[in-house]
């Protein structure tokens, strides 16, 4: 086997059970999972309870262990495997067909997209399970007995902010997939489609049976440490395409309150180990020595002092006037309607991030019950109390796999980030080293804080940047045109600018600039200026070239001549790459072709973009490229303005050149090596 071969396997076996999220309740599993199963009384009890003996007999580094496909879980794929009509959906390699299916079908250009989000995602992601450490240490502490001087417990107010700052992340790297998985939605070919639909209703044992070795040269070919993130991506596409918003809103019972441990006495004995059976009943089962008094581990008054916290949750869980359940359904149906449209994507995502903080401020009030009633309990327990439940958890813990190999995980020895071992633990100081204001005592760490996920870092520069810095150092399509329209120069660049910023996919843009786009006269201002030269075309011309005009009003400017004219059919789109020309006439002249730009740069992992072509309205033109990395997406022929969209393709050695010719002009694509 050699080296690619062992890289696929290994990131095959570690995607079928960091990301097997196995469902628990306390009766076996009705023929149909839905949201009225997870939260009934029932499997709420036995879940919690189940939380709570992980708990009481882990660790903190027990507690670490989280399955990474608990975050940004709203494309449904949970509903999708606890509802698989082959009763296949918990085996560990449920996952594993579906995203080959998906990767077998989509394009490099597709492929490169969800690469380019997983590489822009990393940071984000690792921040979001790094920062949980603070509540789990500061949960452990209270087991403990180690609460700081001068405080009772936790703090309420603390302890619902650090969980805002994490749902906060979630909400953004949310979003960010919706975005792109609508974007790769919108261009699925006819082809693509029908492969889905043929896969849609049906369960494991009716897909086809993509192997590893088919999809080989796809996934060897992705940006080193994205292989995961885009096999899960790939089956979040899959569940979502052929899911609903009731599918996007469910999830499992122990769903909320993740901050315990029970993750690792569920999977950490079948980690590296294919084929590994998990009991689906384990969490019911073992829960129920903490719940039910009858099993011989806990007395009636701590059983039901665990079981109150049934009652103490339901508001906040789905109850309330404003609950979990609620808010899920809410930003559900926000992200979803992404796949109708992307116009308002500004709007959706102001809405995700903040019924996300809500989202956090729920869960962080029930686990600050949680954790607070575990303590309570767990302090009342007796030394043989407390020895019984140690020995459940060996024999959960503990067996000897089918070749005969014995083990025993019953002590976590380290750190987990997600379901990967944390080798250098001095990278858990800034969350751990100091909890004390989980305790209401002095402030939170700066280090522990979050306005905006750690990968977006903002840097102001002049009030004129340049073109590169408007495409790849802005958040997103409307920072960029701003930039754009503060571009020094004439109106074509500006224009070309902003064409590409309409396709351009900035999910894995880094090092973000704030622009100074200043505005005098604003969105009801007076535009006669530009309005007066009595046709749309002109009077957007006015808009992008008039000196007179300060770079924050020109998007109002061009807004008043859609309003007054109607809208253009020069305005260009993120649906499908086409060529649309210009109907403004231009005086009688020779032939002449000039491109808005004359060269791009782009990373190793491919590039879909744009160049503007300008020339006379009577004028025909003629695109080609003689480089076998660059694919025109559209239309190579055209007359007067209009434009050429294009693909990069993966480059997985030595930086390279190419070029387009466009009349007789040239275009330069300068790609980067890996």
């Amino acid at each position: 086997m050699n080296k690619t071969d062992l890289t696929i396997k290994r990131y095959v076996l570690t995607l079928g059970i960091t990301l097997f999220v196995l469902c628990a309740f306390a009766a076996p599993a009705p023929a149909v999972m839905d949201i009225s199963q997870t939260i009934s009384d029932g499997a709420q009890r036995t879940t919690l309870a189940f939380s709570g003996l992980a708990m009481m007999t882990g660790n903190l580094y027990a507690q670490s262990f989280f399955p990474p496909g608990k975050v940004a879980d709203y494309t449904g794929f949970q509903y999708l495997r606890d509802n698989d009509p082959s009763d296949m959906g918990h085996n560990t390699s449920f996952l594993t067909r579906v995203a080959n299916n998906v990767i077998y079908t989509l394009n490099d250009s597709q492929l490169a997209r969800l690469a380019a989000l997983a590489t822009a995602q990393q940071d984000q992601f690792n921040l979001y399970g790094y920062k949980r450490f603070g509540l789990m240490k500061a949960f452990r502490r209270l087991m403990d007995g180690d609460i700081p001087s001068g405080s009772t417990g936790l703090d309420l107010a603390a302890v619902k902010q650090a969980s805002r700052e994490l749902y906060l992340i979630d909400g953004q790297i949310s979003f960010d997939r919706a975005l792109l998985y609508a974007t790769i939605y919108s261009s699925l070919t006819s082809t693509q489609k029908a492969y889905l639909d043929a896969m849609k209703g049906k369960g494991w044992s009716s897909w086809p049976d993509i192997t590893d070795d088919q999809i080989k040269s796809k996934m060897s070919a992705l940006p080193q440490g994205s292989a995961v993130a885009v096999m899960t991506y790939a089956s979040d596409i899959f569940s979502w395409y052929a899911g609903s918003v009731d599918a996007d809103v469910y999830f499992c019972p122990e769903r909320q309150g993740t901050y315990y441990g029970g993750f690792y006495i569920k999977d950490a004995p079948a980690v590296g180990h294919e084929g590994y059976s998990i009991d689906e009943q384990l969490t019911a089962t073992a829960g129920s020595a903490l719940c039910d008094s009858s099993k011989g581990y806990v007395t009636a008054s701590q059983a039901a002092v665990m079981s109150s916290l049934v009652d103490t949750q339901k508001n906040n869980l789905y109850a309330g006037t404003i609950n979990i359940v609620s808010v899920r359904t809410q930003i559900a149906t926000l992200l979803r309607s992404l796949l109708t449209s992307t116009a308002s994507s500004d709007s959706v995502k102001a809405q995700v991030l903040a019924l996300s903080g809500t989202y956090g401020d729920l869960d962080g009030e029930n686990n600050y019950n949680y954790a607070t009633v575990f303590a309570q309990v767990y302090k009342t327990l007796t030394t043989d109390q407390k020895t019984k439940l140690a020995a459940l958890r060996k024999s959960i813990m503990s067996g000897t796999y089918a070749d005969g190999t014995a083990f025993d995980y019953s002590v976590c020895t380290t750190p987990f980030l997600y379901s990967e071992v944390i080798k250098d633990t001095s990278v858990l100081d800034p969350y751990i080293s100091n909890t004390d204001y989980l305790f209401g005592i002095g402030t939170a760490p700066s280090s522990t804080t979050t306005t905006v996920p750690a990968s977006i870092t903002t840097t102001t520069i002049p009030d004129s940047a340049d073109y590169a810095s408007c495409i790849n150092n802005t958040l997103d399509n409307p920072a960029c045109k701003d930039c754009c329209d503060c571009l020094d120069g004439d109106a074509n660049a500006r224009k070309s600018c902003r064409d590409e910023c309409a396709v351009h996919d900035f999910s894995h843009n880094t090092d973000f600039i704030t622009i100074n786009a200043p505005s005098k006269l604003g969105p009801d201002g007076d535009y006669s200026l530009c309005t007066a030269g009595g046709t749309e075309q002109a009077c957007k011309d006015c808009c992008d070239g008039s000196a007179e005009l300060l770079c924050g009003d020109r998007r109002y400017c061009r807004d008043r001549c859609n309003a007054l004219f109607g809208a253009s059919s020069t305005t260009s789109t993120t649906s499908a790459p086409q060529v649309t020309t210009s109907t403004t006439t231009i005086p009688d002249a020779a032939c002449t072709c000039t491109l808005g730009r004359t060269a791009v740069s782009a990373p190793a992992f491919g590039k879909i973009g744009i160049v503007r072509v300008i020339s006379h309205s009577e004028c025909e033109w003629t695109a080609s490229t003689a480089t076998p990395w660059i694919t025109l997406l559209s239309r190579a022929t055209g007359t007067g303005n209009g434009f050429i969209w294009f693909w990069v393709a993966l480059n997985n050695s030595a930086a390279r050149t190419g070029t387009i010719t466009i009349a007789d002009q040239t275009f330069t694509i300068n790609q980067r090596g890996r």
